[in-house]
């Protein structure tokens, strides 16, 4: 199950990668050796819809995505070493 600060992840990882929209996530579902198992259009829709409803929700989640960020960061880096290392 995907919280929704990293269905915000997901959503911003895509748009960093030129996606522009939602079902531009099929993209990150298609590297898994570089990225966890990435939430699904339905989850997607889903959390936006929560987003829309419960500002508060929507702030904290906002609030936290820096720190996952950074963490996600850390495991593209740890993933592109293991590539590069085995070849």
């Amino acid at each position: 199950m995907h919280d929704t600060v990293e269905v915000i992840l997901d959503l911003a990882v895509a748009l960093a990668v030129g996606g522009y929209c939602p079902a531009d996530l099929a993209v990150l579902r298609g590297q898994p050796r570089l990225l966890d198992a990435v939430a699904s259009d339905a989850t997607v829709f889903g959390r936006v819809q929560l987003l829309a409803a419960d500002v508060e929700e929507s702030v904290a989640a906002i609030r936290g995505a820096p720190r996952r960020a950074y963490a996600l960061r850390l495991r593209i880096r740890a993933a592109t070493e293991r590539c590069f290392a085995a070849g």
